[in-house]
């Protein structure tokens, strides 16, 4: 079977002298976000959480790496937790687990491990429930004796590219595929549009353009709030270096709405393992009337349908009804509070989970969510799904 250790890189330096090991294991994971790569994760810390205690927890089974768990350190509720290194603007690191390994041994050393960090809670604010590597995780956390509370915050919409483009424009609503005509029309009535992508850029090329695309976004209603990239300290310099490397990879995609000429929308996107992951959408308002952001994923998704080479399309933000109306699955992301140590942490965790079943019931009571959805999907796109959601409320 195999000897197991575990290791603990303490710094941002560290991970970088093992980035080729990191890498190679989240390519053997199920992952599909390329954010979660060594260089994209160490990124993401310097811009975001430079002043928070960097570890990483990594198992090694005779020499190869089978599972990583990146954490900051941040402060509340008068104690020290440990997170995943994410935020709105991005995600970054995430649960590294070997599927060929012996997972279930894998996530215990990586709990037994995080116990030894002087955290009294690990706080996950934006975790894949229904993943089967949080499924182990959680699990193995239980054999442990930690108490774990889960509450689910939002879905998230997913596209299956699977069938033909006709097929799948037929299956979205009437009212839908009405309102496209007519903005297709209003479009064809003023000027040319064309759809123009930046799959193959290299590094060096891609600041130009990916300026054109938040340009568009700082002229809107984010521009007008203050809240676009621009305006916030670092981001501009954060995305501009994630684009660089992610275009060195070959998993940049940019992709730009023209009508006359002029840029009316942008989608800034990454791609990996067959999945389409959709960070940032915005358009030109003065060109409202076209509905530019729907078109571009008109014509996006048919370029898709054609190619075969995307199975599938995430658009990681909450479900909205822009997304909703092309979806054809969902999945959920849950805010998970577990105990790493100790009888303080287990009694909030404990009373973290009876509060939030009191709100879902409350919720429940006033609200008929008798509306359409697409299909949950328990597990992240490009995999298998798992047999069982992750369930909310406290246990363990």
């Amino acid at each position: 079977m195999g000897h197991m250790v575990v290791k603990r890189l303490e710094s941002l330096d560290a991970l970088g002298r093992v980035a080729p090991a990191w890498d190679d294991l989240w390519r053997r994971s199920e992952i599909t976000l390329p954010t979660a790569r060594a260089e994209l994760l160490t990124l993401w810390c310097e811009c975001f959480a430079a002043e928070r205690p960097f570890t990483a927890l990594v198992v090694e089974h005779d020499g190869q790496w089978v599972g990583a768990l990146p954490l900051v350190e941040r402060s509340a509720f008068g104690c020290k937790l440990g997170g995943l290194p994410t935020n709105a603007w991005s995600p970054a690191g995430d649960l590294l687990l070997d599927p060929q390994s012996d997972v279930e041994t894998v996530c215990e050393l990586l709990w037994k491990a995080a116990g030894q960090c002087g955290w009294r809670l690990l706080w996950f604010d934006a975790l894949l429930g229904g993943a089967s590597r949080w499924q182990a995780f959680l699990l193995a956390g239980r054999r442990l004796g930690r108490a774990v509370a889960a509450r689910e915050r939002f879905a998230i919409d997913l596209v299956q590219i699977e069938r033909g483009w006709s097929e799948y424009l037929a299956n979205r609503s009437a009212n839908h595929r009405r309102q496209l005509r007519k903005a297709s029309a209003r479009a064809e009535q003023s000027g040319p549009t064309r759809l123009v992508r930046f799959d193959n850029l290299s590094p060096q090329h891609v600041a130009p353009i990916l300026r054109e695309c938040f340009e568009i976004e700082a002229g809107g209603w984010k521009g007008r709030a203050q809240g676009d990239v621009f305006r916030t300290p670092g981001v501009w310099e954060f995305y501009l270096s994630q684009s660089r490397q992610l275009a060195a990879w070959g998993q940049l995609s940019l992709t730009l709405l023209e009508h006359g000429g002029r840029p009316i929308a942008f989608e800034y996107g990454w791609v990996a393992k067959g999945v389409y992951s959709s960070l940032k959408v915005g358009y030109d308002e003065t060109f409202r009337r076209f509905s530019p952001g729907q078109m571009l994923r008109y014509h996006l998704f048919e370029q898709f349908h054609a190619e075969s080479q995307i199975e599938w399309v995430d658009f990681l933000g909450p479900a909205t009804r822009a997304t909703s109306s092309w979806a054809t699955h969902q999945y959920s992301v849950n805010r998970i509070v577990a105990s790493n140590r100790g009888i303080l942490g287990r009694s909030f965790v404990r009373a973290y989970g009876q509060a939030g079943t009191l709100v879902r019931r409350v919720r429940r009571g006033a609200n008929d969510s008798s509306g359409h959805r697409p299909p949950r999907l328990g597990q992240a796109p490009g995999c298998p799904p798992c047999s069982q959601p992750l369930p909310a409320g406290t246990w363990g």
